[in-house]
């Protein structure tokens, strides 16, 4: 959640949004979309054998079109094509350096 909000945050910057008042927004809707992603493999414990990295790359699709919706609400006031497109790039982003983590992790401790 935080290395995700991390990359949110700096991705805010490089799109020209205002992390001062985008802030909670980005909170939120990670917040909500980490507890859907969690909750959905917590209860398919035997996709973590087969099937895992479909379900994954799914579940990414799919909150990443929750995103870019919630976010083409909340910031109004932004460019509809920037809205999308940070919510695009900052789940692609946090997608891979959150699996590039979890593969060091691993590596590290086996």
């Amino acid at each position: 959640f935080f290395p995700t909000l991390i990359i949110e945050f700096l991705l805010l910057f490089a799109f020209g949004l205002s992390p001062k008042k985008y802030w909670w927004a980005v909170i939120a809707v990670n917040l909500a979309t980490q507890l859907l992603l969690t909750s959905v493999i917590a209860c398919n414990p035997g996709i973590m054998y087969s099937g895992f990295i479909f379900l994954f790359v799914m579940l990414e699709l799919l909150i990443t079109v929750i995103e870019a919706v919630a976010y083409v609400i909340i910031m109004k006031k932004e460019r509809l094509w920037k809205r999308i497109v940070y919510a695009v790039t900052a789940n692609i982003a946090s997608a891979i350096i959150g699996e590039l983590l979890v593969t060091i992790i691993a590596k590290t401790h086996i």
